[in-house]
């Protein structure tokens, strides 16, 4: 039995495989593959069957409010860390000069 047709089967019967013929459910038996497509189609149809429940009062405004706080913390730290790399560079800069005056001045 081909796999196609029996997962074409299972789409049409949105996934309930007591309304597959007989040979449908023999394939299912053996074939691993269209079993699990099957749970999927079934699993996938039930979900859709769930009440979609609007969004509580407020939420809008507090999740767009949340978002906005992370945006400028955010940029807070990308500024830290900018400051930070700026002033390890100098301290590294400043420690280089400072050996290279060092071996200078050791060799008088």
């Amino acid at each position: 039995m081909s796999c196609k047709l029996i997962q074409r089967l299972l789409r049409q019967s949105r996934g309930k495989v007591e309304s597959l013929p007989a040979f449908g459910w023999h394939h299912l038996q053996v074939c691993e593959d269209c079993a699990a497509y099957a749970e999927d189609i079934e699993f996938a149809h039930l979900l859709r069957k769930l009440p979609v429940l609007p969004p509580s009062p407020g939420f809008t405004d507090n999740a767009l409010k949340e978002a906005w706080q992370a945006k400028e913390s955010e940029a807070v730290g990308n500024r830290r860390s900018r400051r930070y790399k700026l002033l390890v560079l100098i301290a590294w800069m400043m420690f280089t000069t400072v050996v290279a005056l060092y071996s200078l001045l050791s060799d008088f």
